[in-house]
């Protein structure tokens, strides 16, 4: 998602949804609540899980929760998230940063060498990052607020010199940057997906990417990916002797249940609904946490009769919410605002501004006299909800709004999607680092890259650079909230929930961290088998 870390829903109450620390209001709970000693990790193994295919693997590209899992296995950044999202060291293994969050100086670990043989080196990191910033360019990049704020990135673009000057190689070990302003949350870039550091490889019309990462890429086919161990991880070799990643791009969770049960799959992404019940199974172990995430409906607000805010806004009305958070429990926390539990800035107690009675929209005067043509409202094939979508769409249908909703693969919808065919999605964003304003950038700013609603308001824009640059984190909070509160009114998104995150998975699979970014940041390096039979 961080892209987005999109995730859709797969069926039935289902959401296949898609650093200076934030303290995270967040709980985790665990099937087994009993206390054993720690086993002694033992290597071998295959982890067997199934994902959709992933578009792409250049982690500048990354823009799904399955991308990010990937990119994670295969690349390292300069730091790395731990399970509770506070930066922790990678390939930097310390760092600096002076009182005006200006200037950062980064020291290199020792002895990491990437996967074609390269040693580590500042020469290679600042090179890693020149790329990433010249394909922002070209498209922005989850991080291109994070670009930005570099000293001198506007002036090499432009050709007016000839070099970035805020990324200065002092010598092979050390790196620094220099910001235009202070950042407090700068380190959270570090720890990106899009900032791994990578080494181009092979020619150019065969070019590929290297990374330092703890699994190398082996067999890919259309429907089976193969990871295997870096043997020269910096770290250590991965315990597991591979990952083997069926994708599958129409996937069900009925079938992922059917294969962890019946042991072709070992490691699964559980629906909450469905938790309950695996977890009475012998042999299977869950965890669950409320996520970084918010599910929503999405309104293209540059297309026909949706340019009207008064139209959006009754069609959020339209809507019986009450009917709809019944039916949603107790598998989802429902979504008042835009902002998720667990970043700061989050309002337990908000009331979305259009239920104001106050606010009732007569239909007479917000419906267009006439439709050119029916509305799209996208969805995989897979992510059918009756309890939602039936009550959405007859709702909307009641107002006499013509409505089409023809199945989608996650292939097309994405390609749907990016193209603004879709006049209404359903969709989830992950949020990428734990930065509300960083967050309400890529959402909602008119230059983020998952404001697929092409939703355009100044007022939010200014708040959101203010946040943005703000080392005031009370009135940073302050300027998210009251973007928040525009944004609801304007309502090119409709919220629906905040998801719960929770994985399934063999009883014999040992050091799973389940954090608040879900499958995004599972650290596979780390996993292992206490049973050979598990194997």
């Amino acid at each position: 998602m961080g892209l987005n870390k999109v995730k859709t829903r797969f069926s039935d109450h289902l959401r296949i949804t898609q650093l200076v620390c934030f303290s995270l209001v967040l709980f985790a709970c665990g099937a087994d609540t009993k206390t054993h000693p720690n086993p002694v990790p033992q290597t071998g193994g295959t982890l067997k899980m199934i994902i959709y295919p992933p578009a792409t693997l250049d982690p500048a590209s990354d823009l799904s929760v399955y991308e990010s899992f990937m990119v994670n296995q295969l690349y390292e950044g300069l730091l790395e998230l731990d399970e509770s999202l506070n930066p922790m060291p990678a390939l930097a293994d310390f760092w600096t940063i002076d009182s005006s969050y200006t200037h950062i100086k980064l020291h290199l670990r020792q002895g990491v060498i990437f996967q074609n043989g390269t040693p580590l080196t500042a020469a290679i990191v600042r090179k890693s990052l020149l790329r990433l910033i010249h394909l922002d360019n070209i498209r922005h990049t989850a991080v291109h607020h994070f670009i930005t704020e570099i000293t001198g990135v506007a002036d090499w673009l432009n050709g007016a010199s000839s070099s970035v000057s805020g990324i200065r190689v002092l010598d092979s070990s050390h790196l620094e940057v220099d910001l235009s302003s202070g950042t407090p949350d700068f380190l959270y870039f570090f720890s990106s997906d899009q900032a791994k550091i990578v080494i181009p490889s092979g020619s150019a019309g065969s070019r590929r990417l290297v990374g330092a990462g703890p699994f190398e890429l082996g067999a890919v086919t259309d429907s089976v990916t193969l990871l295997q161990p870096y043997p020269d991880y910096y770290r250590g070799r991965a315990y597991l002797d591979s990952i083997l990643l069926y994708t599958d791009n129409n996937a069900t969770e009925e079938s992922a249940f059917e294969m962890l049960l019946n042991h072709r799959l070992n490691f699964i992404e559980s629906p909450l609904w469905g938790l309950d019940s695996l977890a009475e199974y012998p042999g299977i172990k869950t965890q669950k946490r409320l996520g970084l995430e918010i599910d929503f409906i999405g309104i293209r607000t540059d297309r026909g009769p949706l340019r009207n805010r008064k139209f959006r806004q009754l069609l959020f009305q339209a809507v019986d919410w009450d009917k709809l958070q019944v039916a949603d429990l107790p598998y989802f926390k429902r979504a008042a605002g835009v902002i998720p539990p667990g970043l700061p800035g989050y309002r337990e107690n908000l009331i979305h501004p259009l239920l104001d009675p106050r606010r009732h929209i007569d239909p007479e005067s917000a419906l267009p006299k006439s439709f050119k043509d029916s509305l799209i409202y996208g969805m995989t094939d897979t992510v059918y909800v009756g309890s939602e979508d039936d009550m959405i769409i007859t709702a909307w249908q009641k107002l006499g709004i013509p409505l089409k909703w023809p199945p989608y693969t996650w292939t097309t919808f994405n390609k749907a999607l990016n193209g603004g065919a879709l006049d209404f999605f359903v969709m989830g964003w992950v949020v990428e680092v734990p930065s509300t304003p960083r967050y309400l950038y890529n959402l909602f700013h008119s230059k983020g890259v998952a404001n697929y609603f092409a939703y355009k308001n100044p007022t939010v824009d200014s708040l959101i650079e203010k946040a943005l640059s703000s080392t005031d984190r009370t009135q940073q909070i302050l300027w998210c909230q009251a973007a928040e509160d525009i944004i609801l009114k304007d309502a090119p998104i409709l919220p629906s929930n905040y998801v719960f995150t929770a994985f399934a998975y063999d009883a014999s699979l040992q050091g799973i961290k389940l954090s608040a970014l879900g499958i995004s940041i599972l650290r596979c390096e780390n996993l292992w088998f206490a049973s050979k039979a598990a194997r």
